[in-house]
């Protein structure tokens, strides 16, 4: 038998759907790292985990 956790019960943000989708365009728009995990109040490895497994290619 398995629970599901609700979204609003999650406390550290870096768990939470989505979140990937928010760190990639802040990144390709020129937030750094730190400034990344700062504002959404996620730690700098998760941030640098989500970017590397990313497939994302930027051209200039």
């Amino acid at each position: 038998m398995s629970y599901a956790i609700a979204e609003e019960e999650k406390r550290y943000n870096g768990c939470r759907a989505g979140i990937a989708e928010t760190v990639k365009p802040m990144f390709v728009r020129g937030s750094d790292i730190r400034d990344i995990s700062f504002v959404l109040l996620i730690s700098i490895k998760k941030v640098l985990k989500i970017l590397t497994s990313s497939k994302y290619q930027i051209t200039p």
